[in-house]
């Protein structure tokens, strides 16, 4: 089948094969729609997230489940969703330790108590490595739900929080003792992404975002999926986007950390935020969301032409279609790959 050797082609090739539900949407958003009463809407999502690929049984089995929970929830946030359930069907080899277990379920139980989900139910079953597979449920008033298919030409570019610390965190490594402030939030950031539930309801009341998804795949190739379904380009200002700062003593150290700060930013994946569009008018609006800890930034602008580029030091490059694949689970960070340490 021509086009269907990576995550993209697939879920294309999908998509032409299966109508969206009567009434709801289908396949090629962050979830689901579904008709779930008058005048609402259930979104459902599920992700994978398995051994030696997401994660790695070294790592605080704590942070496994928080991570784990976020996956589900961000896509929630990413369709404006209220977060209801989480259904969880499990997987481990024989001889895996029940404290593990425990401990891991003790965060997926600490990120589902934060968003008020409720655990409701699942699957177990024997396997030569640990996998779950998590099933999100929310509801969203219907015709209220974030698309990734509304941004307009002339619409500003926007994301939530930060971008690049969880890549740093994980390149850091699971067992790493942080050295300073910046280090200990981007190890924060990596081990325990806070889905942006909350601001994903304010931005789906009328008059704010005209489009939305999450930042799990990295900016780069999340933005290039976002502009695909509106059918628009982007231009992205790098000076703009809240990457971790360089640091270092000479320039040379500094311009080096300082490219790979961006490169954290573009293609590192795992920040859970949400990229969204606006029109201008809603600016104001969106200011007033923003808080000390939830900063919200405008990094660029909705463009006619369907190109990606990022403007960099006065001059501008094509932005690269680059970030975590599915398909591509051990292609270093060429295009996919997310490695973990």
């Amino acid at each position: 089948m021509a086009g269907t050797s990576n995550e993209r082609g697939w879920v294309a090739w999908l998509a032409r094969r299966h109508a969206p539900p009567p009434g709801g949407l289908g396949i090629g958003d962050d979830a689901a729609l579904l008709p779930l009463a008058p005048g609402l809407q259930l979104a459902a999502t599920t992700d994978w997230f398995l051994e030696d690929l997401h994660f790695r049984r070294r790592e605080r089995p704590e942070d496994c489940g928080y991570r784990l929970a976020t996956r589900a929830l961000s896509d929630l946030a990413a369709m404006g969703a209220e977060p209801l359930a989480l259904l969880l069907s499990a997987a481990w080899p024989a001889g895996l330790a029940a404290s593990w277990r425990r401990r891991l379920h003790a965060g997926l139980e600490a990120a589902a108590r934060d968003s008020g989900a409720a655990l409701a139910g699942g699957d177990l079953s024997r396997a030569a490595r640990i996998a779950f597979d998590i099933v999100g449920l929310g509801r969203v008033r219907a015709g209220r739900a974030l698309l990734r298919s509304g941004a307009r030409p002339g619409d500003s570019l926007w994301v939530s929080g930060w971008l690049g610390y969880a890549a740093w965190g994980r390149r850091l490594g699971a067992r790493a003792q942080p050295s300073d402030r910046e280090q200990r939030r981007a190890l924060a950031r990596w081990r325990r992404p806070r889905a942006r539930w909350e601001l994903g309801r304010r931005l789906a009341q009328p008059g704010r975002a005209s489009a939305c998804m999450d930042v799990s795949d990295g900016l780069s190739l999340d933005l290039h999926r976002l502009c695909r379904a509106s059918q628009v380009g982007a231009m992205v200002f790098a000076g703009r986007l809240p990457a971790p700062p360089p640091a270092g003593r000479s320039s040379r150290a500094r311009s080096a950390a300082a490219r790979r700060a961006l490169d954290f930013a573009l293609y590192g994946g795992e920040d859970y935020e949400l990229l969204f569009t606006a029109p201008a008018t809603a600016r104001a609006r969106l200011r007033r969301l923003a808080s000390p800890t939830l900063p919200l930034t405008e990094i660029g602008v909705i463009t006619r032409s369907r190109g990606l580029w990022l403007e960099l030091d006065g001059g501008r490059e094509r932005l690269p279609e680059r970030g975590w694949d599915a398909f591509d689970a051990h292609g270093g960070n060429r295009r996919g790959g997310r490695a973990t340490p």
